[in-house]
């Protein structure tokens, strides 16, 4: 069997293997063209062409319904190290303690009276 090597032909193995469908799949030709026709217009426009821009954005649209949302979640945690002086190893450690709390200042002591002395 030999196989045909067209653009369309590629982008119909390349929607394949993306959503993971058989190459004769509905889904799989709808998205085979929407991205061969991508590529072209790609093509045209790297030419020096004059591509409508209004086709490029509908394109561009239909082809958002086949991928996928991308989550951009990252999570990082930071973890104290230390390095050994004499070996150069990597020593974990606790974190450092939070700084203390700033002294508080007591209120003025309340009168007794025996401030106010008149003689």
């Amino acid at each position: 069997m030999t196989r045909i090597n067209t653009p369309l032909h590629e982008a119909r193995r390349q929607a394949a293997k993306q959503l993971g469908l058989k190459p004769t799949d509905p889904r799989v030709v709808q998205l085979s063209m929407l991205l061969a026709a991508r590529d072209q217009l790609q093509k045209q426009l790297a030419a020096g062409k004059v591509v409508d821009v209004a086709a490029l954005l509908k394109l561009d649209e239909a082809l958002k319904a086949y991928m996928p949302a991308v989550e951009s979640s990252v999570s990082v945690q930071l973890v104290p190290m230390t390095i050994c002086a004499r070996c150069r190893s990597e020593i974990e450690r606790e974190p450092n303690p939070p700084p203390p709390d700033p002294p508080r200042l007591l209120p003025p002591p309340s009168g007794n009276g025996a401030d106010n002395v008149d003689s």
